[in-house]
């Protein structure tokens, strides 16, 4: 199973996890300030073509009058390109991230590492993603702990 997680925003979050028959390997993306949405469609083009995820996993975000009007066009454009692209799709609400960090105690499991708080987020809803799906939730701490392991790596 190859999944694909966003936190969407000004400043975006990606967190991409692969369990299938090569080993598991899981790619956390340094968070990226998106002027436009060509990264975020070109990452998720370059996804596609070498057959990298099967789920895009997004963030719906918060609808109040604080709400940063950039995250809605970040999210609208993953969700459009994912299915252009025929991902499947899944919208997560944004307080998913929330529970994800108690059920997990991510608070004390992630302390120290220097992942910002979209690649956390990102990583929350790929989670919950693979719990919703029904896969092996045995395999969540061996994710979590390949997520600690692995450094932050800068895409521009």
């Amino acid at each position: 199973m190859k999944i694909i997680a966003f936190d969407p925003g000004e400043i975006t979050g990606m967190v991409s996890y692969d369990s299938g028959l090569l080993g598991k390997r899981i790619e956390c993306l340094a968070t990226l300030e998106f002027s436009t949405w060509r990264n975020i469609d070109s990452r998720l083009y370059n996804q596609t073509r070498v057959g990298l995820s099967d789920i895009v996993v997004v963030e719906r975000p918060f609808k109040s009058l604080r709400a940063n009007p950039i995250s809605f066009e970040v999210f609208g454009v993953i969700k459009e390109r994912a299915f252009y692209y025929g991902y499947d799709v899944v919208i997560q609400e944004a307080g998913i991230p929330s529970y994800i960090y108690n059920k997990y105690d991510f608070k004390i499991q992630f302390a120290g590492l220097k992942y910002s708080q979209h690649i956390k987020d990102a990583f929350c809803h790929l989670i919950n993603c693979y719990e919703n799906a029904q896969y092996n939730t045995n395999n969540i701490q061996n994710i979590i702990e390949l997520f600690k392991k692995q450094g932050a790596k800068q895409y521009d």
